[in-house]
């Protein structure tokens, strides 16, 4: 895959345990704060998004992570570029959040998912995509 050039680019991990997705509460000390969202962020000029996806889940969660799939493209309000992977990690069992960027983390259906309240715009739309039909279900969750 080609490399980004432009840095106004981000990456989106959806990581499945089960039937469960995991998702993260923003630090207060973060652009967005104390909203839930998908682990991710930007990708640095010289990255591909699965590379940024790597980095972006060991700054945040202390895990490795392996990219899979990219399942979508979407741009937030101020035009940054998303990249949506479906990712996965054999260490879910040793998630530690940075608190520099992540509150909490909790493995949630995607039924509760669905009814979180403060959910970060671009995450609403990802959500809004799916209900529409425009993202099949199943292509969140890995084996």
């Amino acid at each position: 895959m080609a490399r980004n050039a432009h840095p106004a680019c981000a990456v989106v991990a959806i990581i499945s345990n089960g039937d469960r997705l995991l998702v993260i509460k923003r630090s207060a000390t973060v652009r967005s704060p104390d909203l839930f969202c998908f682990p991710g962020g930007m990708i640095e000029v010289d990255e591909t998004p699965q590379i940024a996806l790597r980095r972006e889940m060991n700054e945040e969660l202390n895990i490795s992570a392996t990219a899979v799939a990219e399942i979508w493209n979407s741009y937030t309000p101020k035009g940054t570029r998303l990249h949506w992977w479906t990712a996965t990690s054999d260490e879910l069992d040793r998630v530690f959040p940075n608190p520099d960027e992540v509150a909490s983390f909790e493995f949630l259906t995607l039924d509760e998912i669905f009814q979180l309240d403060d959910v970060l715009v671009s995450n609403q739309v990802f959500f809004e995509a799916i209900r529409a039909g425009k993202i099949a279900p199943d292509l969140l969750f890995t084996s």
